[in-house]
């Protein structure tokens, strides 16, 4: 039986990235702690990479995406750009969550002032009131 071996693209691939990192086959089975003779095996594509290796791969920052189809998951973008995007949608949550706080407490005003309550300087609530 044969031995099934690593798609020739993907492992052109793993090795420019490899080598765009500085890596060499000693330090991508350090990386990936794989033995020497494994890591020289992923490097020419004689093995697999396997499902192990790959999430390894991904922790270490390598776009999966691009290894397997060539590719590229977030285009052309530096890290900073999208470290900018990711600080930038955190920034949205907040005031998407401040927004829905005051929309509620809007809420519950207007069911008070529906139901004659008494506001915060004890007076009736009064929908036409001029404040």
């Amino acid at each position: 039986m044969e031995r099934k071996k690593e798609d020739p693209e993907v492992t052109a691939r793993l090795q420019e990235e490899c080598r765009s990192r500085g890596w060499n086959q000693k330090r991508l089975g350090e990386e990936l702690e794989i033995s020497r003779t494994f890591a020289s095996q992923v490097w020419n594509g004689s093995v697999p990479l396997g499902p192990k290796n790959l999430r390894k791969l991904a922790e270490l920052g390598l776009d999966l995406n691009w290894l397997i189809s060539g590719k590229r998951m977030m285009g052309d973008f530096s890290q900073d750009q999208i470290d900018k995007v990711y600080k930038e949608l955190d920034q949205l949550r907040f005031y998407n969550k401040q927004l829905e706080r005051l929309i509620k407490e809007i809420g519950r005003n207007d069911d008070d002032m529906r139901e004659g309550r008494k506001g915060p300087e004890n007076t009736p609530i009064d929908a036409g009131e001029n404040r």
